[in-house]
């Protein structure tokens, strides 16, 4: 991914966290990293192409967050009890990241799934 792209991710990220996806617009997202709307449609058709990508790439960050907490746990029972802990605080972040609702959460099922295969 490029730098630019990283960039509008994480500005766009903390945008969301901040106000949540449905009251943040794509005019706000380009004021708050200085771009042009034209600009940021080079990098990401829509709001939601962006969306996604700022929920894939918060998604793999804790992915290895819970991939780290769980190896560094001895014995199984331990990592299980650690796995769910970590994976509670990940979908609290989740909820944050943009006031999720219930379609929001079984949409992300899929991509929770993707991730979460190889962590198996």
């Amino acid at each position: 991914m490029s730098d630019a792209k990283d960039f509008i991710i994480n500005k766009a990220a903390c945008l969301f966290i901040a106000n949540s996806y449905e009251a943040v617009s794509i005019s706000d997202i380009s004021n708050a990293i200085g771009f042009t709307k034209g600009a940021l449609y080079h990098h990401f058709k829509n709001k939601e192409e962006l969306f996604s990508h700022v929920m894939s790439h918060e998604l793999e960050r804790l992915f290895e967050i819970l991939k780290a907490e769980t190896e560094a746990e001895s014995g199984f029972d331990n990592r299980l009890i650690k796995y769910f802990d970590v994976r509670k605080d990940v979908y609290l972040g989740l909820f944050k990241l943009n006031g999720l609702s219930k379609d929001n959460i079984i949409n992300l099922n899929d991509s929770l799934n993707v991730l979460y295969i190889p962590f198996k």
